[in-house]
């Protein structure tokens, strides 16, 4: 996509390259160096290609030391303290200028045998780096490539697991927490709960058109640009615009993003063919290790209730789960006080996970 229609300066991604060529040579030279590469705006194939005046570069260094095995097995903090006699003296500084002074340098330094391990797990925001915005510029033997797929392989499945979470515990703090917030008083806590959920919507929205979450310098950027061609993507970026100039309230701006979090459901039924029908109760004992161990319990069984989001007021399902016990439980069920019955939830809520 091309970036610099979306900013107010110049792509000077050619001049930039031209001037970082002398240090990716020198490090190619080097007979520890595995693999070089450029990463982000820097890159010629990635999906940005942009560098303007304000950028850096950022290079990323794979290197390849003989280090003991169980070393290899240790935590990074002790690893990286132990392997200091191994490691080659010419390793410069993370960040540093060129000559001039104006361009500032990133260089990612990572051990081979280290870091392709199964257990080096990358974050969302290191495998977009590497995903969509990567040269090689040295790789002989494979290994960055290889290192990169392996790392970046569970895009698929991350996504689904943030789309869960969003979709059950962020939608209850959304409808519940924060509406619990307000009648508190304190709508600035409603606030942060929705500005949080807001931007967990925007991530998965990302990995639902098949993107990694991009680095915050320029995920609104890139959600503008997706925004041309999807249309949960215009809407997430005109609430946030209507959010952040105030032109919309807290309640008009929640009661927007829950409609725009049912969309994202409807599209994760179309995305992944194995979503469940019931969001909420799959994620209790499947998605969450605290929640729930049955995967049907004796009120499930009682009730048959489809959805968990109205189990509350179910006062056959309550009963059953508060005498913690199977039908005989029932027998000792007297009336309940219908004073204090629950109002049904409203819309499409999912029963509470926090109820303070």
């Amino acid at each position: 996509m091309p970036f610099d229609q979306f900013v107010q300066t110049a792509n000077i991604i050619a001049d930039v390259r031209r001037r970082a060529e002398p240090l990716l040579a020198r490090l190619c030279a080097k007979p520890e160096t595995v693999a070089v590469g450029v990463l982000g705006g820097a890159a010629l194939s990635g999906r940005r290609a942009f560098v303007d005046g304000h950028s850096d570069i950022d290079l990323t260094l794979l290197i390849d030391v003989p280090v003991p095995t169980p070393v290899l097995e240790l935590p990074w903090p002790k690893f990286v303290d132990t392997v200091q006699g191994l490691l080659p003296t010419w390793l410069p500084g993370f960040k540093f200028r060129d000559p001039t002074g104006d361009l500032e340098i990133n260089i990612h330094q990572h051990i081979w045998s280290y870091e392709s391990q199964p257990h080096v797990v990358w974050d969302d925001r290191k495998c977009e780096a590497y995903a969509e915005t990567l040269d090689v510029v040295y790789d002989p033997q494979g290994h960055l490539r290889a290192l990169v797929a392996a790392k970046v392989d569970s895009r698929h499945g991350r996504a689904r697991r943030a789309a869960v979470e969003l979709l059950t515990y962020g939608r209850n703090l959304l409808q519940d927490g924060a509406t619990k917030c307000l009648l508190r008083g304190r709508t600035d806590a409603a606030v942060d709960i929705f500005e949080h959920i807001l931007s967990d919507t925007i991530d998965v929205t990302f990995f639902l058109v098949g993107r990694w979450p991009p680095h915050l310098k320029w995920r609104m950027v890139t959600l503008e640009a997706l925004a041309e061609c999807d249309e949960l993507c215009a809407a997430l970026l005109a609430l946030t615009s209507d959010w952040r100039c105030r032109r919309i309230a807290i309640d008009t701006a929640r009661a927007t993003l829950l409609g725009l979090l049912d969309v994202i459901e409807h599209r994760c039924r179309e995305v992944y063919s194995t979503w469940p029908d019931d969001v909420y109760r799959h994620a209790i004992v499947h998605h969450f290790v605290d929640r729930q161990l049955l995967l049907s319990t004796h009120a499930d069984q009682q009730t048959r209730t489809a959805s968990y989001a109205h189990c509350l007021n179910d006062e056959t399902w309550n009963a059953v789960n508060w005498h913690l016990g199977g039908p005989e439980s029932l027998r000792n069920h007297t009336e309940p006080d219908r004073s204090r019955e629950l109002p049904p939830p409203a819309g499409t809520s999912t029963i509470g996970v926090r109820t303070t």
